[in-house]
């Protein structure tokens, strides 16, 4: 939903030719969008929400994968 909300604010500000489409995404194509919003947004906040996701994300997957090998006889 964040990633949505920045590819939106983005496409809204770039050109037609220049605008992100919506499916095949890749690293490279995120960094992009990533460089393009901290360009057109300086003090946005999306970028923040993006990585407090990604840090939750993988907590909770380290947290699982800690109990999964803890509970193993």
């Amino acid at each position: 939903m964040v990633m949505d909300a920045m590819l939106t604010e983005v496409n809204r500000q770039l050109p037609k030719e220049q605008r992100f489409g919506l499916v095949g995404w890749h690293f490279l194509k995120s960094q992009r969008l990533f460089s393009e919003y901290r360009r057109l947004y300086p003090d946005g906040p999306r970028i923040r929400e993006v990585r407090t996701i990604q840090i939750i994300l993988l907590a909770s997957f380290a947290i699982c994968v800690f109990v999964f090998v803890l509970s193993q006889p």
